[in-house]
């Protein structure tokens, strides 16, 4: 698994600014990411 590629593969609408950082539930069926815009996402 890598990033050297950089192609995007999804895009995920809904924070207004720049996402800071995203996270995975244990089970891997939710993904949680908070951004500048000072929201959650989920």
């Amino acid at each position: 698994m890598g990033c050297q590629n950089r192609i995007i593969k999804t895009k995920l609408d809904g924070h207004e600014h720049w996402v800071m950082s995203v996270c995975f539930s244990p089970d891997g069926n939710t993904l949680a990411s908070d951004s500048v815009d000072n929201s959650i996402r989920l």
